[in-house]
């Protein structure tokens, strides 16, 4: 473990170097003076010791953007957006049964792009 972290836990007087913490904080960061600085910063961090180009850069900032996105719950993931989708359309019944109706609506909808 790295000597940050390490110091940090002994500042707290838990004397453990783990913590639970939430998809968001693990993806992002903690947010806070000393807390853990999220893998994204770790990607930056490492994309800047190893000098990359800005066009891979501008390469590889859409998937971290979509990422951190889908991480703090400002983008759905495909499953929230499906689930979403079948609970608001008007021939779903809350029966648990997806008729053939709203698959292909989904279908159409997720490959018109909405």
């Amino acid at each position: 473990m790295s000597r940050p972290l390490q110091s940090k836990c002994q500042q707290h007087g838990d004397g453990e170097i783990y913590g639970l913490m939430t998809a968001d904080e693990i993806i992002n960061g903690e947010g806070t003076t000393g807390g853990f600085p999220g893998l994204l910063f770790i990607v930056h961090c490492y994309l800047d010791y190893m000098k990359a180009p800005e066009k891979e850069r501008d390469t590889i900032e859409p998937y971290l953007s979509l990422i951190r996105d889908r991480a703090s719950g400002i983008s759905p993931t495909p499953a929230s957006w499906m689930r979403s989708f079948v609970l608001k359309h008007e021939d779903y019944r809350k029966d648990s049964y997806v008729n053939e109706k709203v698959c292909y609506d989904m279908m159409r909808a997720i490959v018109d792009g909405v």
